[in-house]
């Protein structure tokens, strides 16, 4: 790149990305510990899992993968991206450290589209970068260089120029207050890949699988009040929207993964396992200390629902973008397999006695009749109260 770079208007237009810094801090971002409640997960559950790991004598856990979360960037002048949105849908911080860049992020005018939870609707936006911006997106533009640091939020569809030969400090990571965002597009990132980003970090399910378990382990004494910010408060509607949907995506991890990607991986499966666990005597203490009239038993309709929506995202990919037949039909198999199982699994059954039909994922009465509404979270109103 340097090579390019002293040929002037001569030299090729090179953007490089993801220079791995192996946790290497560049330039700090002030108070990101307040926000990252991945980095706060991992260090409070580092010690429960090491245990875990010994006794299952599956040897040393792997440590926070700080090559997924912070990278190097290298652009020369006029080098661009083609719109996307980031890796499983992450928030990210950046911070340049040479040269400038043009930043625009864009908003849909439509706010109840705007965080992507309308799946239907997401599968038709544009990622190219020889085709148009659609019309409905305004777009907001900021200049970044050496006295700026921007953060940007979750799961935002953006489009960077770069306007002079940069280098730039950049990371990722997961905010508890706005986690639904990143688990919408951590969903889309699976079930899309490289058609809407431009790189992707697949060890974020196990960052997911650590902030579940520490929300179980550190949030359910629902007889004191937390005042840690990185655990939400599951007696609010708000709260208890956050807990399910990452309990949704933890319940369908492996629909989420290309086959055998958990399996092949022991420190991954311990994670998920104990995740799944976690949710679902979170799951038994709730319900002991709290009861929703308009919902009984909220937890599993949600993970049906979503079960549901998979598959009806998958049947929507397959008619809206080109695939190999072959893999698609691969793809189609697993996640139907996954399905199939993923809600029959022992503590579902004997904690929660959670009792799934065969095929529940088929049942057409668990998505809209109107394409446009329907969702990947679902999201009802509903109060909560205290048991007497």
């Amino acid at each position: 790149m340097l090579q390019e770079a002293r040929r002037g208007d001569l030299g090729q237009v090179l953007n490089a990305l993801e220079f791995p810094l192996g946790g290497t801090v560049l330039k700090s971002v002030p108070k990101i510990e307040s926000i990252a409640s991945d980095v706060s997960a991992f260090d409070k559950t580092k010690n429960l899992m090491d245990r875990l790991a010994g006794e299952q004598e599956i040897g040393q856990m792997t440590p926070f993968p700080h090559q997924a979360m912070s990278w190097g960037l290298c652009g020369l002048k006029s080098s661009t991206t083609h719109p996307h949105r980031d890796s499983h849908g992450l928030p990210t911080h950046v911070s340049q450290l040479t040269g400038g860049k043009a930043w625009s992020v864009m908003q849909h005018s439509d706010p109840r589209k705007d965080n992507c939870n309308l799946y239907i609707d997401y599968i038709k936006m544009h990622f190219e970068v020889d085709e148009e911006i659609l019309p409905f997106f305004r777009a907001e533009t900021v200049y970044l260089d050496n006295t700026t640091q921007f953060i940007m939020k979750p799961n935002a569809y953006h489009y960077v120029v770069t306007l002079e030969h940069s280098i730039t400090y950049g990371g990722h990571f997961i905010a508890m207050q706005n986690i639904r965002n990143t688990l919408i597009g951590y969903v889309h990132t699976a079930m899309l890949t490289y058609s809407i980003t431009n790189t992707l970090h697949p060890e974020v399910k196990r960052l997911l699988f650590r902030i579940m378990i520490n929300w179980g382990w550190h949030g359910t004494d629902f007889d004191t009040v937390s005042s840690d910010p990185h655990i939400p408060d599951w007696s609010t509607r708000e709260g208890l929207l956050n807990v399910i949907a990452l309990g949704n995506v933890i319940l369908f991890a492996e629909a989420l993964e290309p086959p055998n990607v958990l399996n092949s991986d022991p420190v991954a499966m311990l994670e998920w396992l104990t995740a799944r666990d976690t949710y679902v005597y979170g799951i038994a203490a709730f319900q002991h200390s709290f009861e929703i009239p308009e919902n009984s038993n909220i937890f599993l309709e949600s993970a049906k629902r979503f079960g549901v929506s998979i598959l009806d995202y998958l049947n929507h990919i397959e008619h809206h973008k080109k695939q190999d037949p072959t893999a698609a039909a691969a793809h189609r198999e697993h996640v139907e397999g996954v399905l199939e199982r993923a809600l029959q699994f022992e503590n579902a059954k004997n904690t929660l006695k959670w009792s799934v039909k065969k095929g529940y994922f088929r049942d057409a009465t668990y998505v809209e009749d109107e394409e446009n509404k329907r969702t990947l979270f679902w999201e009802p109103v509903f109060t909560i109260k205290r048991r007497s």
